[in-house]
C-alpha cells in the first residue's frame, strides 16, 4: 500500500535555521530516504518551491474559474516536500512520519487511491 507523507511547517521557518543546521536536516532526510530504499519501501520524494511562489486555481460555485497567488488556504503553514512510501499498514507509514520531523510542523500521512 502507498502512503503520501506531506511534510508541513511554519512558512520562513526553514530560512531562519543556520546553514549548519539546514544541512543536518538534509543528512538525517538522506539517512532515512537510504533506509527506506534498502527496505523497498521508497517511491519517490520531492522538495517543494516555498508557498510564496504558488498559484491556486479555483473553481467557484457559479462555474467561473479564479486564479490566486499563493497556497489554496491561509495559513502560516506550508507544505514543503513529500515523500511517496510503500508501507503494509498505516501505523508502519505513521512510523516512518516520525522520522522526518526535524523541525516544528507536522506529517500528513495520507493512503494513496490504487
Amino acid at each position: 500500500m502507498k502512503f503520501m507523507l506531506l511534510l508541513t511547517d511554519v512558512a520562513g521557518d526553514w530560512d531562519q535555521l543556520s546553514a549548519a543546521r539546514q544541512e543536518q536536516i538534509m543528512q538525517q532526510h538522506v539517512a532515512v530516504q537510504r533506509e527506506l530504499e534498502a527496505q523497498g519501501k521508497f517511491v519517490s520524494t520531492q522538495r517543494l518551491r516555498p508557498s510564496a511562489e504558488a498559484k491556486t486555481v479555483r473553481l467557484l460555485p457559479d462555474g467561473k474559474v479564479v486564479v490566486t497567488d499563493g497556497p489554496y488556504i491561509e495559513t502560516r503553514e506550508a507544505i514543503g516536500g513529500y515523500y511517496i512510501i510503500e508501507c503494509a499498514a498505516m501505523d508502519e507509514a505513521i512510523e516512518w512520519a516520525r522520522r522526518l520531523r526535524f523541525i516544528p510542523g507536522c506529517v500528513e500521512v495520507r493512503a494513496v487511491w490504487e
